[in-house]
């Protein structure tokens, strides 16, 4: 869950999406979904200036949360950027979701490259996926991670978490573009 989040909601599951293009920048989409049984998230909707205020809270505490992270890409230290937060429905006042897009460039190079993430150790709150999708001319070499994975094609990486699972606090994608 975001830090500084309402206790009026539950996290119920979140997505990520991390696309690497050739140039080395990586564009992540996170998307956490909430069971908000009160419909406090929506009833923000009805004040623009609460909802302003709500949404510079969760922007700030998601920075806090990356800028806690230590981000490599091939042994040079990167911070990764949240460039906007919104928050939506699916479908019901009582199912909000609020997506977070962030970036940052990292150098990558013709060959073998690793990315390497290192963050606080835990107990996993709600189900997630993320999705990883590197150029098409990349073959995804090795992959450590305390949670489960699948290499689904050669630059294509999902991994799964489940609630109450815990992580280690790190992972490493090593991948070669050629």
């Amino acid at each position: 869950m975001v830090l500084g989040m309402t206790n009026e909601v539950e996290p119920i599951h979140a997505h990520g999406f991390f696309w690497v293009s050739e140039e080395g920048v990586v564009n992540q989409t996170i998307i956490f979904d909430y069971y908000d049984k009160k419909g406090y998230y929506a009833s923000l909707l009805l004040k623009p200036d609460e909802y302003e205020q709500e949404m510079i809270k969760l922007f700030h505490s998601m920075q806090n949360l990356l800028d806690q992270e230590k981000v490599l890409v091939n042994g040079v230290k990167y911070k990764p950027k949240l460039l906007t937060v919104s928050l939506d429905h699916r479908g019901s006042e009582n199912l909000p979701c609020i997506t977070f897009l962030i970036t940052f460039r990292g150098r990558i190079k013709i060959g073998t490259n690793t990315y390497e993430n290192f963050y606080e150790r835990g107990i996993i709150e709600y189900d997630y996926e993320a999705y990883w999708v590197f150029p098409e001319r990349t073959k995804i070499l090795e992959v450590e991670s305390s949670i489960d994975y699948e290499v689904v094609a050669k630059n294509i990486l999902i991994m799964r978490a489940i609630r109450g699972d815990r992580y280690s606090g790190s992972e490493r994608i090593v991948f070669d573009l050629r």
